[in-house]
């Protein structure tokens, strides 16, 4: 009941609730990572999904900055090299042995 009323109440946030939980990435990066001989902690993971709402903070704070440099439009543009980066990284990622 918490977590529905915490949930409902600060849905207005720009972080959602599955950002800082992952659970559906708790299964499979684990694994993945312990399969290739690389196996990930308890802290290690903690780490991991910490560094989301870290990155979020970091980002909030940078883009007001940028925004009043560049310009929205160009902020957004240049956001889509992060996207289109990590979108090759994925697709390739299988086939360069990445995990």
């Amino acid at each position: 009941i918490i977590t529905v009323a915490v949930v409902t109440l600060g849905s207005s946030m720009q972080s959602g609730f599955a950002t800082g939980v992952l659970n559906n990435l708790d299964k499979i990066v684990p694994d993945s990572l312990a399969a290739a001989g690389s196996p990930v902690s308890s802290t290690g993971w903690s780490s991991i999904v910490s560094g989301f709402g870290v990155g979020g903070l970091l980002g909030c704070a940078a883009a007001t900055q940028l925004c009043l440099l560049f310009g929205r439009k160009t902020v957004l543009l240049l956001n889509n090299v992060f996207v289109v980066a990590s979108s090759l990284l994925f697709l390739f990622g299988a086939s360069w042995n990445a995990f």
